[in-house]
């Protein structure tokens, strides 16, 4: 009976060809290692990465947002919360697109449509960066630095809700760290498919700082060059003035 060092020998020398080993000793041994890389590569290895990602934007979040003491970088973490729709409308899966200052100085954004991938939404609230594709087709980096996962690190809380045929997907975060896993209810008769974002800036760094309507109309303007066909409704419940509606005259349209 040879050893298995004899095998390997004659395998790397090219003697062996797809043969089986027919040693029963040495079975169990070679479907242990195979068991061993399975179940490996099987194990979720983000976890410890989200947690450097998240750590790192909240440690020096000016990278991230700029100047924390100016409304710009409430305005940046919006974008963020933007992400999903801005994919949805290259898709054509986005038909409107809302945001709404809550008097608790949280944000909530909301698209309508079939509603946004849960398991990538997910992903995008952890990890960076986030990746968007043209009109084109092509993918590319976000322009800026506002992506979903900076928006979730820089919140005291953020939630999503994705509406969809086959269920309703939400999940909860703190501070960056998700508080619950992605989790599925099942389908409401009549519910309107949507994709939402929630959250709230975190006055730990941001202070009392508040979002500038201004800030946001400017920002909704540059998106309405590059979008067609969209409806962005901005809606300030702080206060009783009238919503401010634009319509996209841009490239992308959900046609």
């Amino acid at each position: 009976m040879r050893g298995v060092a004899d095998r390997l020998r004659e395998a790397f020398d090219g003697l062996v060809n797809e043969r089986k080993l027919d040693t029963p000793e040495e079975l169990p041994a070679s479907h242990d290692v195979v068991t061993s890389r399975v179940w490996v590569s099987s194990q979720p290895r983000r976890p410890r990465e989200r947690l450097r990602i998240i750590a790192n934007i909240r440690d020096n979040p000016f990278t991230s947002v700029g100047d924390i003491t100016r409304p710009a970088a409430l305005g940046t973490m919006l974008e963020g919360a933007m992400s999903f729709a801005i994919d949805d409308v290259i898709d054509g899966r986005c038909e409107g697109l809302e945001i709404r200052l809550l008097t608790d100085g949280s944000a909530m954004v909301t698209h309508t449509g079939p509603g946004f991938d849960p398991d990538r939404a997910a992903r995008g609230l952890q990890r960076w960066p986030w990746l968007r594709r043209s009109a084109e087709g092509q993918v590319m980096l976000t322009q800026s630095l506002a992506a979903p996962v900076v928006t979730c690190a820089l919140s005291h809380w953020c939630r999503i809700e994705i509406t969809r045929d086959d269920g309703v997907w939400h999940q909860a975060f703190y501070r960056g760290e998700a508080e619950c896993p992605l989790t599925r209810d099942p389908p409401k008769p009549g519910q309107q498919t949507r994709t939402r974002v929630c959250f709230r800036p975190d006055p730990e760094i941001f202070g009392e700082l508040r979002f500038c309507v201004d800030d946001l109309y400017m920002r909704g303007l540059g998106f309405l060059m590059e979008l067609a066909q969209i409806e962005l409704r901005i809606l300030d419940e702080r206060n009783n003035a009238p919503p401010l509606i634009m319509y996209g005259t841009g490239g992308l349209s959900r046609s």
